[in-house]
């Protein structure tokens, strides 16, 4: 990459956006983008997007029945990220069932 391309990456991940993306328009890996960082001596982002009382209220919720996609949803962060709290926390994931129809038409 182009200096000048590696200062505007810096810049945009010194906003908040994501290293996939910038990598994404660079051309370059997700790892190259955070080996860039590293070698300014710019650590990773280890703040996550919910604080730790909404992460409190995640894991009620999810207890309580609701699912990861409705938890998800309603704290603006991926499925994905709603089961890694969880399971981070040591609360064992719910099965999921498939609906099945239970009416039997008589023929």
């Amino acid at each position: 990459m182009p200096e000048a391309a590696r200062d505007a990456a810096i810049e945009r991940a010194l906003a908040g956006e994501s290293l996939t993306s910038i990598a994404q328009s660079n051309g370059v890996s997700r790892q190259a983008i955070r080996g860039l960082l590293r070698r300014r001596g710019i650590p990773p982002r280890t703040v996550g997007k919910l604080t730790e009382a909404q992460r409190v209220e995640v894991l009620q919720g999810y207890q309580a029945g609701a699912t990861l996609g409705q938890l998800a949803v309603a704290y603006g962060i991926t499925e994905p990220a709603m089961r890694g709290l969880v399971l981070r926390r040591g609360i064992p994931l719910r099965r999921s069932f498939t609906r099945c129809d239970t009416t039997h038409s008589k023929s």
